[in-house]
């Protein structure tokens, strides 16, 4: 029993499951996205409703465009790929059909611990059933830390930009006063020479 309050506790704490429900036009194409640190596993399902002559092409980019993932004419299917860097990718549906009856897509991703297979580990390494819950409590730690380590990088990122943007900011104020008094300079210059010309002054 005690090992499932850690393993609910780290759940609560990186949990990063999306389940989704959508319908779609024929001749028309519908991407879902998000973000993927590094090194995470993803894994997916999709099902979309059947419908007579219909077609389905489904593809997953990276942020690069390149493919992840391309199946055409198949209602149904699974996928799953590692990331080499933190990116964003997207799911891509597009359907075809001869009529404008839409189709329902139903799609189911996982990230990281929640997408290996535990079950399929412990019938390989003939694990016991209290190590296959230490493993995913380890796995999932891990996540959790290497989260911490991406956000406290992206933090530290930001405070830099903003830094370099307060910077710049700075320099550009100065640069503009001196720019209005030196504008100002040469205007006051400019009109007393020019009143002098047209004795208005001495």
């Amino acid at each position: 029993m005690n090992v499932y309050i850690p393993i609910l506790i780290l759940n609560l704490l990186y949990l990063k499951i999306f389940c989704i429900k959508f319908d779609i036009e024929s001749g028309k194409e519908r991407c879902i996205g998000d973000e993927v640190n590094k090194d995470i596993l993803v894994k997916g399902q999709y099902k979309v409703s059947s419908q007579p002559g219909g077609q389905l092409h489904v593809s997953i980019y990276d942020s690069k465009h390149s493919t992840l993932y391309s199946q055409k004419n198949k209602d149904n299917g699974e996928f799953s790929f590692s990331t080499d860097d933190f990116d964003i990718f997207k799911v891509c549906f597009k359907s075809f059909s001869g009529t404008l009856q839409k189709r329902t897509v139903f799609l189911d991703i996982k990230f990281g611990s929640e997408a290996k297979d535990y079950k399929e580990m412990a019938e390989l390494e003939k694990l016991k059933p209290l190590d296959v819950k230490l493993k995913m409590v380890q796995d999932l730690s891990k996540e959790i830390v290497k989260n911490f380590d991406e956000l406290a990088v992206q933090e530290r990122k930001m405070n830099q930009t903003n830094e370099s943007t307060h910077s710049r900011i700075l320099y550009l104020s100065i640069f503009s006063i001196v720019c209005v008094i030196g504008l100002a300079v040469w205007q006051a210059m400019y009109l007393k020479k020019y009143f002098r010309t047209r004795k208005l002054i001495d």
